[in-house]
């Protein structure tokens, strides 16, 4: 399963749609396997958007997200975690021991 964020200096991006880049992560089994950045090359939203969508990530976890942006996701069958905020480290550590409920619908 692969995990994708909106970074901001090793934060959540609070904005998913000013996000410049988004770090991807290989997790499964409890392990935090490879990491990549995703760098996003465009100003607009939904181009934004749709580059994630069309991404390896099965799962977004971002902070505030327009619900345009969330419905692209999650028609490509991503699970969004939106309205989220903290360390980069410490989401991980919450998403691969479980401690994420239902995503928020779109």
């Amino acid at each position: 399963m692969k995990l994708a964020m909106p970074v901001y200096q090793n934060k959540l991006a609070p904005r998913f749609d000013c996000a410049e880049e988004f770090l991807i992560i290989d997790v499964g089994s409890g392990r935090v396997g490879e990491r990549k950045v995703l760098r996003c090359r465009s100003d607009y939203p939904l181009e934004r958007a749709t580059m994630l969508a069309d991404s390896e990530a099965d799962v977004i976890i971002c902070g505030a997200i327009d619900q345009y942006s969330n419905r692209i996701l999650s028609v490509k069958g991503k699970q969004v975690y939106s309205w989220q905020s903290g360390e980069i480290e410490d989401i991980i550590d919450k998403f691969v021991t479980s401690q994420y409920g239902a995503a928020i619908p779109p």
